[in-house]
């Protein structure tokens, strides 16, 4: 099992390849990022966990300086799959990243951007926040992908 440090070393891992390949790509689709996530020594499996968390994580930091406070804690993956995402040590240690980076700034501020971009919450909320309005406290949104790449989950006992 992974622990705090492991996660938030290869989140920082990841921001910063993902900053990198920003230069070259300012577009990458998810195949892209996955790829050079695994081109700068991240496995397969962190590879995939992390191009499916991140945005999710970036996504909530930002939105908890706008004014949510909570958010659904699991998803599904596949037909049959729930996960937790408290139980995921790059999805904790993305939030908590997020959150520093957005308060006191960082060194990949594209790859902040980008994750924040890519979080399906943050999309369903853009009109609200554009023109302005109160954010729900607690969105409930589902969030789900149709497998599992990689075998890139803990799921629950």
């Amino acid at each position: 099992m992974m622990n705090d440090h492991q996660a938030l070393s290869i989140v920082q891992t990841a921001l910063e390849a993902i900053e990198s390949l920003l230069s070259a790509s300012p577009n990458p689709t998810d195949d892209d990022l996955r790829e050079h996530l695994r081109q700068r020594g991240l496995s397969s499996r962190d590879a995939a966990a992390l191009v499916a968390l991140l945005p999710i994580a970036f996504g909530r930091a930002y939105l908890q300086q706008k004014g949510v406070v909570s958010f659904v804690n699991h998803m599904r993956v596949g037909k049959d799959i729930r996960i937790y995402l408290s139980d995921q040590p790059l999805y904790v240690a993305g939030v908590d990243v997020g959150v520093t980076s957005l308060h006191h700034g960082t060194a990949t501020p594209r790859a902040l951007q980008l994750l924040v971009n890519r979080s399906v919450e943050v999309r369903l909320l853009s009109s609200l926040i554009k023109a302005g309005k109160p954010l729900p406290e607690a969105p409930n949104i589902a969030i789900g992908l149709p497998a599992d790449p990689e075998g890139a989950f803990i799921k629950p006992a």
